[in-house]
Protein backbone atom coordinates (compact mmCIF):
# COMPACT_ATOMS: atom_id res chain seq x y z
CA UNK A 1 0.00 0.00 0.00
CA UNK A 2 1.21 3.62 -0.05
CA UNK A 3 2.53 3.53 3.36
CA UNK A 4 4.74 1.03 2.70
CA UNK A 5 5.69 2.44 -0.95
CA UNK A 6 6.53 5.99 1.12
CA UNK A 7 8.14 3.73 3.60
CA UNK A 8 10.75 2.34 0.71
CA UNK A 9 11.03 5.69 -0.89
CA UNK A 10 12.29 7.54 2.20
CA UNK A 11 14.47 4.53 3.01
CA UNK A 12 16.24 5.02 -0.61
CA UNK A 13 17.29 8.37 0.75
CA UNK A 14 18.95 7.39 3.98
CA UNK A 15 22.82 7.33 4.69
CA UNK A 16 22.83 4.19 5.81
CA UNK A 17 21.97 1.98 2.89
CA UNK A 18 20.09 3.59 0.89
CA UNK A 19 20.09 3.91 -2.98
CA UNK A 20 20.50 7.41 -3.27
CA UNK A 21 22.72 8.83 -0.60
CA UNK A 22 23.03 12.73 -1.19
CA UNK A 23 20.14 14.51 -3.48
CA UNK A 24 16.66 14.69 -4.39
CA UNK A 25 16.26 14.88 -7.99
CA UNK A 26 12.71 15.45 -9.82
CA UNK A 27 11.99 16.12 -13.67
CA UNK A 28 8.37 16.82 -14.78
CA UNK A 29 7.44 18.11 -17.87
CA UNK A 30 4.99 20.90 -17.41
CA UNK A 31 3.66 22.89 -20.21
CA UNK A 32 5.49 21.35 -22.81
CA UNK A 33 8.87 22.22 -20.78
CA UNK A 34 11.29 20.14 -18.42
CA UNK A 35 11.74 21.22 -15.02
CA UNK A 36 13.83 20.02 -12.84
CA UNK A 37 15.72 19.99 -9.62
CA UNK A 38 18.44 18.56 -7.77
CA UNK A 39 18.93 19.55 -4.48
CA UNK A 40 22.85 18.83 -4.53
CA UNK A 41 23.00 22.02 -6.39
CA UNK A 42 22.95 24.88 -4.23
CA UNK A 43 22.06 27.23 -3.74
CA UNK A 44 18.65 25.76 -4.26
CA UNK A 45 17.02 26.35 -7.72
CA UNK A 46 14.58 24.83 -10.27
CA UNK A 47 15.88 24.62 -13.43
CA UNK A 48 13.80 24.91 -16.78
CA UNK A 49 14.90 24.26 -20.15
CA UNK A 50 12.76 26.36 -23.02
CA UNK A 51 14.57 25.24 -26.78
CA UNK A 52 17.36 23.29 -25.15
CA UNK A 53 18.42 26.00 -22.79
CA UNK A 54 18.29 26.12 -19.06
CA UNK A 55 16.94 28.53 -16.98
CA UNK A 56 17.64 28.42 -13.63
CA UNK A 57 15.05 29.68 -10.71
CA UNK A 58 16.53 30.51 -7.35
CA UNK A 59 14.20 29.21 -4.41
CA UNK A 60 13.43 31.19 -1.33
CA UNK A 61 13.26 30.56 2.36
CA UNK A 62 10.84 27.49 1.44
CA UNK A 63 12.76 25.35 -1.41
CA UNK A 64 10.78 22.30 -0.15
CA UNK A 65 7.12 23.92 -0.05
CA UNK A 66 8.70 25.52 -3.94
CA UNK A 67 9.43 22.04 -4.85
CA UNK A 68 6.07 20.44 -3.62
CA UNK A 69 4.07 23.18 -5.01
CA UNK A 70 5.87 23.20 -8.97
CA UNK A 71 6.12 19.07 -9.04
CA UNK A 72 2.30 18.82 -7.36
CA UNK A 73 3.98 16.61 -4.53
CA UNK A 74 2.96 16.41 -1.24
CA UNK A 75 5.10 19.15 0.82
CA UNK A 76 5.01 17.03 3.79
CA UNK A 77 6.74 13.92 1.27
CA UNK A 78 9.01 16.73 -0.29
CA UNK A 79 10.47 17.96 3.27
CA UNK A 80 10.91 14.68 4.80
CA UNK A 81 13.18 13.88 1.55
CA UNK A 82 15.36 16.73 1.87
CA UNK A 83 15.87 15.84 5.71
CA UNK A 84 16.84 12.89 5.05
CA UNK A 85 19.26 13.61 3.33
CA UNK A 86 21.17 16.55 5.33
CA UNK A 87 21.35 14.34 8.11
Amino acid sequence: GEAEYRATTLHDYRHDGGQFLKEVVIHKVIDDQLWRFNSDERPFHLQQFIVGKRHDHVLGDDPAGAVADKFGISRALVSEAMRAIDS
